[in-house]
């Protein structure tokens, strides 16, 4: 049994994400606040382009839009611990002669 992707409500998510408001991020897509609520109306359906643009604005690709919740977890747990404030990348522990690992 195939499941459907509510496409608006991932718009909506991904407003609250970015801190956003919705208005805002519609009106900076060009897309009009009736077409959100039409495609509410027809299942949570946007098309294509429409998601593109949302896409675009957020500076995210389509995989990201689409991908499952657990995906996006594993992906913002990989970009948090690839770098942390204050912690030094190996060559400048190396120039410093800090680097843990001697």
């Amino acid at each position: 049994m195939a499941t459907t992707f509510d496409t608006v409500l991932r718009v909506r998510q991904l407003a609250d994400e970015h801190a956003i408001p919705l208005s805002r991020l519609v009106r900076d897509c060009g897309i009009h606040h009736s077409t959100l609520s039409a495609a509410s109306s027809r299942g949570g359906q946007l098309q294509v382009d429409t998601i593109a643009r949302i896409c675009e604005v957020l500076h995210i690709t389509l995989a990201e839009f689409f991908s499952a919740p657990a995906d996006r977890a594993a992906e913002q747990a990989a970009r948090s611990s690839a770098y942390s404030p204050g912690a030094q990348k190996p060559e400048q522990a190396e120039k410093r002669g800090t680097h843990d690992g001697t």
